[in-house]
């Protein structure tokens, strides 16, 4: 069950929000072929479909504070520009439609709606985020003279994310002279499909040590985001509630950094305890990958502003985000017909560390129990995950911009089932 405790910087107060949901983790066949008197000895078709992320979490958070609100952020936004010739798409032209900003004196110099600097805001925010990332694979391995194992798996990830985000703000003692409340609704619904390689191959160094590397390509995205948003304030010099509205769409790529994986495994000879046998292993791996690559690439054919903003942020991507190291180290034994595992995994942050300000590294913890017949296999485990990462709902260098410290938690139980024929 994912959880989410936030807190907003300066703010003591512990909000937390929880979901609950199911999803199928894994489903796959697998046919080999086996032919021992060849060197070839077995070769491997698999068709499978993974659940990649789980992207289901809800975060909530409410503070007080003695400031201009967003409305103050909006005014920044807008000066030096005649915010009435701009499209109604735009959130400018949103914020002076409903009076959240209005003009000085006429001019393109532009004020928020607070009018006092002793006016206390309740400001709250509730995230509702859905979906996941998801990949059908297809792959094709051998083994070859039970010495080395080769294996190649084209990819097909796809994307489902569903957000919405809700922010509130309103005079907590109705004694501004001009404010009352204001509430700003956000959707997103992002779909996308990619296409990837994966390469790998496992060498029997010796009866009980097996060495390991792979190989990942990027994946390349083509994504679509259809999104909306909703602005709505009440202010005196309104005097009534105005209401705007937006939407629109958007087609893009996106292409993920390639990952290097390189692992070892110590493989026990199998001996016996009484009448059962017993063996087990131990496999550690490290995977490298440069998150600095990552690249957007718009519809150049759409005008200037798009190419621009597609130079700024992959500037912004080459300027915030760092390569990392992800450990991963796992053991289980086998007792007759009886397994029994455990795992330990450090994923490193994606950002760099000047530019973050906490330590975003995610840590999961895993162990399960299960028991292999000849024909049938059942195993049932538990994954906690936690982190931490930083929200702000709108980026800003004003005194009126919130941070949000989220801690993260999701716990999970995964059954497999498995079937041989």
């Amino acid at each position: 069950m994912p959880q989410t405790n936030s807190t907003v910087v300066g703010d003591s107060k512990l909000n937390r929000d929880s979901k609950v949901n199911f999803n199928i983790g894994h489903l796959g066949l697998v046919v080999p072929r086996v032919n021992d008197s060849k060197r070839w000895k077995v070769v491997t078709f698999a068709i499978g479909y993974n659940r990649l992320s789980n992207f289901n979490r809800n975060t909530f958070y409410n503070t007080q504070r003695r400031d201009g609100g967003i409305g103050e952020h909006f005014a920044a936004l807008s000066q030096g520009t005649n915010v009435a010739a701009l499209d109604t798409n735009d959130i400018r032209r949103m914020a002076f439609d409903t009076y959240i900003i209005d003009t000085i004196g006429g001019s393109t110099n532009y004020r928020g709606p607070v009018d006092s600097s002793n006016t206390i805001l309740e400001r709250k925010q509730n995230i509702e985020a859905r979906g996941g990332h998801d990949e059908m694979t297809i792959s094709l391995a051998g083994n070859y003279d039970n010495r080395l194992s080769l294996g190649a798996t084209i990819g097909i990830p796809f994307i489902s994310y569903i957000e919405n985000k809700t922010y509130e703000e309103r005079d907590l003692n109705g004694t501004d002279t001009n404010f009352r409340n204001l509430l700003y609704k956000q959707n997103l619904d992002q779909t996308g499909t990619g296409v990837n390689l994966k390469l790998g191959a496992i060498l029997r160094a010796t009866q009980w040590l097996r060495v390991g590397a792979a190989f990942h390509t990027p994946t390349i995205y083509g994504i679509t985001d259809i999104y909306g948003s909703e602005l709505s304030a009440l202010t005196v010099q309104s005097q009534v509630q105005n209401t705007v509205t937006s939407s629109g769409k958007y087609k893009y790529s996106l292409i993920t950094p390639s990952r290097a994986i390189g692992s070892l495994s110590l493989v026990s000879a199998q001996g016996r305890m009484g009448d059962k046998t017993v063996s087990g292993f131990l496999n550690g791996e490290v995977e490298y990958v440069d998150y600095s690559n990552m690249r957007f690439i718009f519809d150049r054919t759409s005008g200037a502003s798009d190419k621009d903003l597609e130079v700024a942020l992959n500037n912004a991507i080459s300027t915030k985000y760092q390569s990392a190291l992800n450990y991963r180290i796992g053991a289980e034994l086998a007792y007759d017909i009886f397994r029994v595992r455990a795992g330990y995994a450090l994923l490193g942050s994606p950002f760099k560390a000047n530019i973050s300000g906490i330590n975003r590294d995610i840590q999961q913890i895993s162990f399960g129990a299960g028991i292999r017949e000849r024909k049938i296999a059942f195993d049932i485990a538990y994954v906690q995950s936690t982190g931490r990462d930083e929200y702000t709902p709108y980026l800003s260098s004003l005194p009126s911009a919130i941070d949000v410290r989220r801690s993260l938690n999701d716990g999970r139980f995964v059954a497999t089932l498995s079937f041989k024929f």
